[in-house]
């Protein structure tokens, strides 16, 4: 083990173009390119929607495959990154492409960072890479049962003080302006992993509290949005158990509505008579809910009134409404009391920009004592 960290060290203090060719000399040549150059043509023209990948792949060694070119180019794994960069096929040729393990795959982008000042690596590190490492070495969870990803696990496995040191070691590479950045995404990922079932417990419970208040009243109501409807689907489709339950309960009451709603459309073809009589009283019904709606809006209102004049008795005397605007206090403030003491009342706002409108309300209703 004390031999394997002080090979990531020494990979650490190179060159990203010298610690290229240390992995070369180390694993060899990629004997494929990453994908195959007609659908990736065919990719880039619209013609088909995925890319053919090459034979390149050495997980059953435990190696991941590192585009060497990620130091001009974001994640050339995903191809809409690629398409939407317009990246060239070269960069996805054999002799383009590096074997690494877990940790050397992490190393290249911290030197990919250290060498662009964050402008390309850094996305790799921050959205994968050391979410990867701690979960399996510091924190020591979630270790794959998948073959491919327990070789990569094992190949590139150290103990918890061992990554720890190795982090304290990428910290000092990294810019300056990167280095909290990194202790802070270091802390938050372990916080992810040791706190995971709590969390996982609160993102469910947000994900239902959002179904059941927000998704579930458009679907009941025939507003339902299609990003709505496919988070549904993804909850149905969701490892945890209380999001499928809650999705299919959702579901399950939209369905036993509609059901309603169809037995309702029946009863009303064979019923036409009682439900003209029903209709007529749902009509009366509505306008009496809209009458008393409106004489509670008139009585809110009354009472806002009434507040307002009660705060400020004195503005009664001019006019003022309760829902007079800051600019316009201002105005009847300098056209009253400050005109001779400000050249403009441009200069009487700037020297009153700190005051609130409630500040001035008062102001102007002392003023009319």
């Amino acid at each position: 083990m004390a031999e394997k960290i002080e090979e990531y060290k020494n990979l650490l203090s190179l060159s990203y173009e010298d610690a290229v060719e240390s992995l070369l000399q180390k694993y060899g040549p990629v004997i494929d390119d990453y994908f195959r150059e007609k659908s990736y043509n065919r990719f880039f023209n619209g013609e088909i929607k995925s890319i053919t990948k090459g034979k390149f792949t050495k997980t059953s060694e435990g190696l991941y495959c590192h585009h060497v070119f990620e130091n001009k180019y974001y994640n050339l794994t995903n191809k809409d990154f690629c398409k939407e960069q317009n990246a060239p096929y070269e960069v996805h040729k054999k002799e383009n492409l590096v074997y690494c393990d877990l940790i050397e795959h992490f190393i290249l982008h911290i030197l990919i960072t250290k060498e662009t000042n964050g402008k390309f690596g850094w996305p790799g590190v921050r959205t994968y890479l050391l979410d990867n490492l701690v979960e399996w070495y510091v924190v020591c969870v979630n270790i794959p049962t998948e073959k491919w990803r327990l070789f990569c696990y094992k190949k590139a496995k150290l103990s918890k003080n061992e990554i720890t040191t190795l982090f304290m070691e990428v910290k000092k590479v990294l810019p300056s302006s990167l280095q909290p950045k990194f202790e802070k995404l270091y802390k938050d990922a372990k916080y992810a992993c040791e706190h995971e079932e709590e969390l996982n417990r609160e993102y469910e419970d947000r994900s239902i509290r959002i179904a059941y208040n927000g998704i579930a009243k458009s679907l009941f109501t025939n507003n339902v949005e299609k990003m709505e409807l496919e988070i549904i689907e993804n909850m149905r489709n969701d490892s945890s158990e209380r999001l499928r339950k809650a999705a299919n309960d959702i579901i399950g009451q939209w369905l036993i509505l509609k059901i309603n709603d169809v037995i309702k459309a029946k009863d009303r073809q064979l019923n036409p008579k009682k439900y003209a009589v029903l209709d007529k009283l749902a009509f009366f019904e509505q306008m009496r809910a809209e009458e008393h709606e409106e004489e509670l809006r008139k009585i809110a209102l009354q009472n806002f009134y009434l507040e307002f004049h009660k705060k400020y008795p004195n503005l009664q005397n001019i006019d003022v409404e309760p829902d007079i605007s800051r600019e316009k206090i201002m105005t009847l403030l300098y056209r009253m009391y400050y005109n001779t003491k400000f050249k403009s009342k441009k200069e009487y706002k700037i020297a009153s920009i700190n005051m609130l409108r409630d500040d001035l309300l008062v102001e102007l209703n002392d003023r009319l004592k």
